[in-house]
């Protein structure tokens, strides 16, 4: 399965990438977080990245949430 997925948002392209993290305290347990980077449609704005600190069960779980949390994101940057 690939780790990224790739979306528009509001003429954003949104780029969110899983990685699997195992919690040092049980090995057993395997979580995964996930990123996003955005480029605007806008040559004059510039594209930014953030690192949700979320953990998830399933990859698709956490790169749901970084697709989200990028919408979020976006919107917050058009009101400014």
């Amino acid at each position: 399965m690939a780790n990224e997925r790739y979306a528009r948002y509001r003429g954003c392209a949104i780029v969110t990438r899983w990685a699997e993290s195992r919690n040092f305290g049980d090995a057993s347990t395997t979580r995964f977080t996930a990123s996003f980077s955005v480029d605007p449609p806008d040559s004059h704005d510039s594209a930014w990245q953030e690192f949700p600190e979320d953990a998830f069960t399933t990859p698709a779980s956490a790169s749901d949430n970084a697709l989200e949390v990028a919408k979020r994101s976006i919107d917050r940057s058009r009101h400014r």
